[in-house]
């Protein structure tokens, strides 16, 4: 612990001389990777000591300097790398939705360097996301994503790989043992002696499946284990069982000083938390100035000033030519036919069909082979396109359904194009039986009994009215 805290100072020290929150001067692609580490350990012991803010400020460092070097397969790695820390900040301050979309966004560099343990885990946390959000009444949605990593555990033993996805279920079914059969938890006693150094972070849930098969008191040793690790989320959770485990057992006072340990560190944590509130707005402020320098630079080559040129010259050509066809013409409001034309016309909405139509073989039972999935730009821009076209009707359709949230209002989206079921799935990234329960809980939201068809009447009856 000692080396690990003399490391961590003499990395703060390194960073401070590169000025602090500033990008180190030199151009050396070595020493920009070495200053790079540099932020990414502190930023993740920032991290487990629940300094949210300051991790996260970290990681921005890291990922400028990112942008400053040669686009590579082993950048793209590092940029997943960095993505998926940072969705793991947004989910310890219960910022879940915010979390999976950075989480996709790992995933996206991920699959594009090719890095097999990234990917791997990538879809284990998009899984885990996706039952804190909507969709913890379906665990399958979560055994989804655990089973489309599999391809890709390249690196793991098949075995942990199996027990991994056994735990997990295991773990999220406590009130129901027989979902997951209790021969999984019996298992548990038969691993190798080297478990726990292989996969300690899998304590907590070694701990819990252990628990609900009664084998109490081995579960508090995982549970004791965990409860001592350097992760403070991992020690939360952890005495959080052991003070039920423990009055479980009739020891009623270790049950009490486990509870007071766990009350006085979640505190540090909601504390942790609300000096975190703003810690999206850090991100945004990053990816709006990347983007500011992109276009920036973009405007910079000649090619593009050239273009401006002829652009403008074209505007006012046909600025010229509207205002004299102005006067023959009388302004008319396009009908609502017309604006779904516009709308099945949009870039997003093609692309959208053309993935579709490139997997047009996709089944439930295949549906784990999908690589289909739209990311969060594509999100935005079916939105986007969705308000350009439809305008102040879709507005007003939301705030006459005010409880539809981020995953349900993503469905309806989608249900303006004619898609199947499983397409739809696969575009959310959900497993079959939880697109159906999205669609179930728009229905009753909404009062609709086929959304494809009663949604454009419904935004031309809003427009018309």
């Amino acid at each position: 612990m000692k080396h690990f805290i003399l490391s961590i100072l003499i990395g703060i020290s390194i960073l401070s001389a590169c000025n602090k929150g500033a990008l180190p001067k030199t151009t050396n692609e070595s020493n920009l990777l070495q200053c790079f580490m540099k932020y990414d350990s502190i930023g993740y012991y920032y991290y487990s000591t629940y300094q949210f803010k300051e991790s996260m400020d970290c990681y921005i460092n890291a990922l400028k300097i990112l942008d400053s070097i040669p686009t590579s397969s082993t950048v793209d790695s590092l940029y997943g790398i960095v993505y998926q820390k940072i969705s793991d900040l947004l989910f310890e301050c219960d910022k879940y939705e915010s979390a999976k979309d950075i989480c996709f966004h790992s995933l996206e560099y991920s699959l594009k360097s090719g890095d097999s343990i990234s990917i791997t885990s990538c879809y284990r946390k998009i899984g885990n996301l996706c039952y804190y959000l909507s969709e913890k009444d379906n665990p399958d949605t979560l055994l989804y994503y655990l089973q489309k990593s599999l391809p890709y555990a390249k690196g793991e033993d098949p075995y942990f790989s199996a027990l991994y996805i056994a735990l997990v279920g295991a773990y999220k079914d406590k009130t129901l043992p027989a979902k997951f059969m209790s021969e999984r938890g019996k298992g548990i006693m038969l691993l190798p002696d080297d478990c726990d150094d292989r996969l300690p972070y899998l304590n907590n849930y070694f701990a819990w499946t252990l628990w609900v098969i009664e084998e109490t008191e081995q579960a508090i040793s995982y549970a004791e284990q965990s409860a001592s690790s350097s992760n403070l989320k991992q020690q939360l959770n952890a005495l959080a069982m052991l003070g039920e485990m423990y009055l479980e057992m009739g020891d009623t006072a270790t049950s009490i000083i486990k509870t007071s340990q766990y009350d006085s560190l979640n505190l540090v944590f909601s504390e942790a938390k609300r000096k975190a509130s703003g810690i999206e707005k850090q991100l945004r402020q990053y990816e709006t100035e990347k983007r500011l320098q992109s276009d920036e630079a973009a405007a910079k080559h000649p090619a593009v000033t050239i273009g401006c040129a002829t652009l403008v010259a074209l505007l006012i050509t046909m600025a010229v030519v509207g205002f004299f066809r102005k006067k023959k013409a009388k302004t008319m409001t396009p009908s609502f036919k017309e604006l779904s034309e516009r709308f099945e016309s949009t870039e997003i909405y093609q692309k959208i069909e053309e993935k579709c139509t490139l997997e047009a073989d996709l089944t439930a039972s295949n549906l784990t082979t999908s690589t289909i999935c739209l990311h969060r730009n594509e999100w935005k821009d079916l939105e986007k396109a969705c308000g350009d076209c439809f305008g102040n009707s879709m507005e007003r359709f939301k705030e006459l359904h005010p409880d539809l949230n981020d995953g349900e209002w993503q469905y309806i989206m989608l249900s303006l194009l004619d898609l199947s079921e499983v397409h739809k799935a696969a575009l959310l990234g959900l497993s079959y039986q939880g697109c159906i329960s999205r669609r179930n809980r728009v229905l009753n939201k909404t009062g609709m009994s086929n959304l494809h068809d009663e949604m454009r009447n419904a935004l031309k009856n809003i427009m018309e009215t």
